[in-house]
């Protein structure tokens, strides 16, 4: 069955109270309340699973929020149609920008004068396409829609209209061969090989539903057609549309969904949009898991924190981070629109300035962070190769210029390649590190005695609210970069997966974090950990496994840094 991906939206303007419609007795809409409806709208698609592009409103239209009529979206092709009605025809003008997006221009087909068409009136189930003919639709827009779908392997079958304005405002297809018609459409043959849900008069307007991936949304107010809905196992979702009612508008007028399907016409940009889970959770992982991993336990013996004050630090940040993660994930469901992370979280939240603020200083952090980066893993080559001595020479400026050039490439490449790279650089990073638990656990390392060895402190050790809070600013640090899924949610699936990535990955973390603290803590006495050189972790391990020990981590750190 096919899976939708792609929804395209568009949101209502003022002059909407001016639009089209053949039931003035039901009043002009309420634009306020059309907002909030167009809202809950947008919120129930996100729950469908879908990547949501919101195009803003345009005043030139005022019908212009029903984006299903200037443009048809089928697996194969894109169709710009040419609107019957004169108020709405320069809309396919304003539709196209976004359709190429996600199509290549020689997948983006045109009806043309003098045939007429409007997406309200096309049907599709499956490979066919059902056409209503309509004031809206003529015999030539049909017969160029025929032609076109032909050219791609399609088909289609016109679907005379007797009363009502477009077809899909008395019958709707459901998948699985179900369908819910109301009024004219109860008795036409075109649609007797259906399992046909007979909608009644009372609520016929409701059979404007739409599925989207295994969700039916069905119009608010209408008990026999959710009834009915729900009788097909489908799971339901409603929306109030009262205010669209008033201009001859139901659910399937508002978005615009592309069922791309893993065929020749996919495009750069679906393929662009497709990083999963698992993608962003190492993203996550990489761009936090730098060098701080492994000095964790040195700064915080350094800091004169012992090892409750520790994992007091822990949980404190912990908590903290956790909140921080949920609400980054609460906001890719609530707002899955506002893709590219916590730029755009700050804009929408606190206006424009706030959010120039915030993508400004986003964006001094980002070229900073590399510098330092480069800088460290230059020093720490430095131990092997004497030449890039401390890491700020001339020769370790030159080849860590290089190196960024070469990541900028990479980037350049694709956002998805790189994210692709960087999998297999977090795997190759946590090697090492994983290897350092699993030695000091087999080997015994871990020493009871010393980890709980003045455990609170010995008798000259400041307070443990004072050794606490020298703890937080590493264990803050420790998490800088786990906003990098929802940085990326643009390229996400959807937005709820960027979300769920910034969860699990600070979960992972926060666990190993936590692991190699304790560990760190049972194998050297704070003291000893206190004495260490840069990064710790090197000290620590030469002292379970040996010298080579040592070496191992080193490189771990040119790894981490080089990949972060």
């Amino acid at each position: 069955m096919k899976k939708f991906n792609h929804v395209i939206v568009r949101r209502p303007c003022r002059a909407m109270i001016d639009g089209i419609t053949s039931a003035p007795e039901l009043g002009k809409p309420d634009y306020e309340k059309a907002l909030r409806q167009h809202d809950d709208y947008i919120s129930a698609l996100s729950r469908c699973g879908v990547d949501i592009t919101i195009l803003p409103p345009d005043e030139r239209y005022p019908d212009s929020c029903f984006v299903e009529d200037p443009a048809l979206i089928t697996r194969e092709c894109a169709i710009i149609t040419n609107p019957g009605a004169a108020s709405r025809n320069g809309e396919k003008y304003e539709i196209i920008d976004a359709i190429r997006k996600f199509f290549p221009e020689d997948r983006i087909e045109h009806i043309t004068d003098p045939g007429t068409l409007e997406g309200g009136d096309v049907m599709m189930v499956g490979d066919h396409f059902y056409v209503g003919r309509s004031a809206r639709t003529n015999a030539e827009g049909i017969r160029q829609l025929t032609e076109i779908l032909a050219k791609y392997g399609m088909t289609c079958s016109e679907v005379p209209l007797e009363k009502v304005l477009h077809l899909k405002t008395g019958v709707n297809y459901l998948e699985n061969n179900k369908m819910l018609v109301a009024g004219e459409f109860v008795t036409k043959p075109d649609f007797e090989k259906y399992e046909k849900f007979e909608i009644p008069e009372s609520e016929a307007y409701a059979a404007n539903c739409i599925w989207v991936n295994d969700t039916v949304i069905v119009p608010e107010g209408y008990p026999h057609v959710l009834e009915a809905v729900k009788s097909m196992g489908y799971t339901v979702l409603t929306v109030d549309t009262s205010e669209y009612r008033k201009l001859d508008g139901g659910l399937s007028k508002g978005p615009h969904i592309d069922a791309t399907q893993t065929t020749t016409s996919e495009v750069n940009m679906d393929k662009e949009k497709n990083l999963g889970i698992g993608k962003l959770t190492l993203f996550a992982v990489s761009t936090t898991l730098a060098s701080g991993v492994f000095s964790l336990a040195g700064d915080f013996a350094a800091g004169g924190a012992h090892t409750l004050a520790v994992l007091i630090g822990w949980a404190i940040c912990g908590f903290g981070m956790l909140g921080l993660a949920i609400s980054f994930y609460r906001l890719s469901v609530v707002k899955p629109e506002l893709s590219s992370g916590i730029y755009n979280y700050a804009k929408t939240g606190f206006g424009d300035y706030i959010g120039f603020i915030n993508g400004w200083g986003y964006l001094i952090s980002a070229i900073l962070c590399p510098v330092s980066y480069v800088a460290l893993m230059f020093a720490t080559l430095g131990n092997f190769f004497d030449i890039f001595g401390d890491g700020n020479n001339l020769v370790s400026i030159l080849v860590g210029s290089i190196y960024m050039w070469f990541l900028v490439f990479l980037v350049y490449r694709g956002v998805n390649q790189a994210v692709g790279i960087n999998a297999v650089v977090v795997i190759a990073k946590l090697v090492p590190i994983l290897f350092s638990v699993i030695a000091i656990i087999l080997l015994g390392a871990f020493k009871w005695d010393i980890f709980v060895e003045n455990f609170a402190g010995a008798p000259d050790s400041a307070p443990l609210m004072d050794q606490v809070m020298s703890t937080v600013t590493t264990t803050v640090w420790t998490f800088i970069g786990i906003e990098g899924a929802v940085f990326l949610s643009a390229r996400a699936k959807n937005t709820k997966v960027a979300g769920q990535a910034t969860i699990y990955s600070f979960l992972s973390l926060l666990v190993l974090y936590i692991v190699i603290s304790v560990l760190s803590m049972g194998v050297m006495s704070q003291e000893e950990l206190a004495a260490l050189g840069n990064p710790p972790m090197a000290g620590i391990m030469e002292a379970v496994v040996g010298p080579w020990g040592g070496t191992l981590v080193n490189c771990a750190v040119i790894l981490s840094v080089g990949g972060a």
